[in-house]
């Protein structure tokens, strides 16, 4: 052992470097195959996952080189479920701010106020990602002006399932939304 040990730092045989490469080439494979299975795995918790397609928009200003934007046209998401035969379902979800968390208040009492993502979705959402819904039917809701499904994290914060359902909340200068039903999230949402 003590001569291998020896031979492992003789001079000019280079080992240490070997040894370096090998390490380097070792830890390099290692963050390949993470990458490789965290892109296969991604987004994968709803069934049909590979069946479920994110359609984007370039956006082209001036001379820069165009943009990706995760949203499309209002038409689209109907138009290529009455164009196109092998599009099954289709939505649409528009977020409803760029700055992040917007602040959510009931409209009987100014004191409560709380921090959450807002995103703006058509009736058939429920229908392209069928998360579990606890209470209210999602495609009737979405439906209806400024009827809005919660997910279950959110309606805790506002005090319960049971107390948040039918209550008006407002955001900013938009107008009253009602609460008429309540959903569970899975991973991104």
């Amino acid at each position: 052992m003590v001569r291998i040990w020896r031979r492992l730092f003789k001079r000019g045989s280079g080992n240490v470097i070997k040894i370096l490469c090998l390490a380097c080439g070792l830890a390099l494979g290692l963050v390949l195959i993470a990458k490789v299975y965290y892109e296969g795995s991604f987004d994968t918790f709803f069934p049909d996952y590979d069946r479920t397609y994110l359609v984007q928009t370039d956006i082209v200003s001036g001379t820069e080189d165009p943009k990706k934007f995760d949203q499309v046209s209002g038409a689209i998401a109907p138009a290529m479920v009455a164009e196109i035969p092998q599009v099954e379902a289709a939505t649409r979800l528009t977020f409803f701010s760029w700055r992040g968390d917007q602040i959510i208040s009931p409209s009987d009492d100014s004191d409560t106020k709380v921090a959450s993502k807002v995103y703006f979705a058509d009736s058939c959402f429920f229908d392209v990602f069928p998360l579990p819904i606890i209470t209210g039917n999602p495609s009737a809701v979405l439906s209806q002006p400024y009827g809005t499904m919660v997910s279950r994290s959110l309606a805790n914060k506002l005090g319960g399932v049971e107390q948040v359902l039918g209550k008006s909340f407002s955001i900013d200068d938009m107008p009253n939304f009602t609460v008429q039903g309540v959903f569970v999230t899975t991973q991104r949402f």
